[in-house]
């Protein structure tokens, strides 16, 4: 299995099992990129950054929403 094989298995079992930290960890990780030196405007960060809030947020939301209803 390469490398990046088993990266993104490890990704989607993240986002299956921890979506909300996953978000949190996508986020982060692009803010510190910015800190450490990616030439990216202040309006660059903040689209990515709500880009990834929107999609991961709505896997996450996927993941922890029931999908089947209680009948009564």
């Amino acid at each position: 299995m390469s490398l990046l094989t088993a990266a993104g298995r490890w990704v989607q079992t993240m986002l299956q099992e921890e979506p909300v930290l996953t978000l949190a960890v996508v986020q982060s990780g692009v803010a510190m990129l910015v800190g450490f030196g990616l030439a990216w405007t202040g309006e660059q960060v903040g689209l990515v950054v709500g880009f990834s809030a929107a999609v991961l947020g709505w896997i996450a939301r996927s993941q922890v929403t029931p999908n089947s209803r209680v009948e009564q």
